[in-house]
């Protein structure tokens, strides 16, 4: 498992337009207040409020909570949290029950998946949404997962299902096909075990294609699945 600042440095690599695309994708279902499991760095935690939710981070890490108290904790409609969304009644939290639960590339972090998004069912209003996204393709598992904590990566119906498990009405979508491709060639091909500077450019530089042809073309796949799971 990698410590926080090697954890830091991975996002640091992200393009911030991929976090603005992947949250204008949830943006149709996000409703205040939100509960976001595993703030991490903060990076999506900046941008709900900036787009006027109110959000209720929560982390295991101390020195992730911690910090991002230090950095958001004068922020209109911001609170933290530091406890183990595995460990946590998410229903007994200050503040629940909530409209949106969102998890992050979490789930694929927890022993006991199903258990655990029967958890966040639990935290949520009647109609709420819990929005999860996790890495797909159990073939394109590696060391870099292995280093990440994943216990494994999914495929489509196994996440519908598991959401179906858990009490939620879910829509499962591909998410990111050009970035399964570089994910492949990079971690699965070559073989390598760390991000390359050069290849997040290129892919910064792609990301507009990626994010038009992703608006007008039903993909078949890509390197993480979007789930919207709605509570009766």
């Amino acid at each position: 498992m990698m410590n926080l600042d090697r954890f830091l440095a991975v996002y640091d690599t992200v393009p911030p337009a991929y976090y603005r695309w992947m949250l204008d994708l949830l943006r149709p279902h996000l409703r205040s207040p939100v509960l976001e499991i595993g703030s991490g760095p903060g990076i999506v935690t900046r941008l709900l409020l900036d787009g006027g939710w109110a959000v209720t981070g929560l982390d295991c890490d101390k020195a992730a909570a911690e910090r991002l108290s230090q950095m958001l904790g004068d922020r209109e409609g911001f609170s933290m949290l530091e406890a183990d969304a595995t460990q946590t009644w998410l229903g007994g939290l200050p503040g629940a029950p909530f409209a949106t639960v969102l998890c992050l590339n979490v789930l694929e972090h927890v022993s006991d998946d199903l258990g655990f998004l029967k958890n966040l069912y639990g935290a949520l209003a009647p109609g709420g949404n819990a929005l999860v996204l996790v890495p797909a393709h159990p073939c394109l598992f590696g060391p870099l997962d292995e280093e990440f904590g994943h216990f494994r990566r999914y495929r489509r119906r196994d996440l519908e299902r598991l959401m179906s498990l858990a009490g939620f009405r879910c829509q499962v979508r591909p998410f990111n096909l050009l970035g399964a491709a570089g994910w492949w060639w990079r971690f699965k091909v070559l073989k390598r075990k760390d991000f390359s500077t050069s290849q997040n450019r290129i892919y910064a530089g792609i990301l507009p294609l990626a994010r038009a042809l992703e608006a007008f073309v039903r993909i078949p796949t890509g390197l993480s699945l979007i789930a919207v799971g709605e509570k009766d």
